[in-house]
């Protein structure tokens, strides 16, 4: 369900006909359209004898043959030939699935907002491979929020002249992808937020220091709490001094 839901009819929204983006000819759009409502169509039937009532009122909602899900055939009888399966393109797919997920963790880390279009560099050393991929061109750049007119694919695996500081991902042997950190990241805004964490954390540091020092603490308080005190000093200080390395490696305005 995953792959249907979360993939498949996402992907089919980029072609013609299917919604906003979409792209190819419409014999691309009308195999999309057939190929969403057999695969739904047969989960419907495997899952009826779990769930009759959901299952039947989706499938009188859908194209279909027969008056109800209850007598329609089981998907697939006892010693019929398996479904063909084209493993290459299966293959292909899984890597641009790998592909979609690196940038969409990358956006993640770097906390780019949902609706942010980003630039994207895609390399591939296989011709075959950088084919496939930039074949979805437009699939990719709906599911991982990159700018269409700003993604590209290469035969290089290195970052683009001119680019400056990239994210660099490798997504597997001979696929890699660059992101332009300029593009990820509002560094003024970045900037402010750091150096507002790091402010509060010079607060609570202070305030740890003087109870740690003030008379009688350490004498006076259980171990368990002085100990506890302490900890927290040690992490919160650490966390200062890596706030204070990436405002210190952030490009200066």
């Amino acid at each position: 369900w995953d792959e249907y839901a979360d993939w498949y009819i996402e992907v089919s929204k980029t072609r013609a006909g299917m919604g906003m983006g979409a792209e190819g000819s419409d014999a691309e759009g009308e195999g999309a359209r057939r190929t969403l409502v057999y695969v739904l169509d047969t989960a419907l039937r495997l899952l009826h004898p779990f769930m009759p009532y959901v299952t039947e009122t989706l499938w009188q909602r859908m194209p279909r043959e027969g008056e109800t899900l209850m007598l329609a055939p089981w998907p697939l009888k006892p010693g019929a030939p398996a479904l063909a399966v084209d493993d290459e393109a299966v293959s292909q797919f899984e890597l641009f699935q790998e592909v979609v997920r690196a940038v969409r963790n990358a956006r993640a880390e770097y906390k780019v907002e949902p609706g942010k279009k980003i630039a994207a560099v895609v390399c591939a050393s296989d011709d075959a491979t950088r084919q496939a991929l930039s074949s979805e061109m437009g699939a990719f750049a709906l599911l991982a929020r990159v700018d269409a007119d700003e993604l590209s694919f290469s035969a290089d695996l290195a970052a683009p002249e001119g680019a400056g500081k990239t994210v660099h991902l490798v997504v597997s042997d001979g696929v890699e992808v660059f992101l332009p950190l300029a593009n990820l990241v509002d560094f003024a805004q970045e900037r402010a937020r750091l150096e507002k964490q790091a402010t509060k954390l010079e607060a609570s540091i202070e305030k740890l220091e003087a109870r740690l020092n003030a008379p009688g603490f350490a004498d006076k308080a259980p171990p368990a709490v002085v100990d506890k005190a302490k900890g927290e000093l040690n992490d919160q200080r650490e966390q200062l001094d890596t706030i204070r390395k990436s405002i210190a490696d952030l490009p200066q305005e």
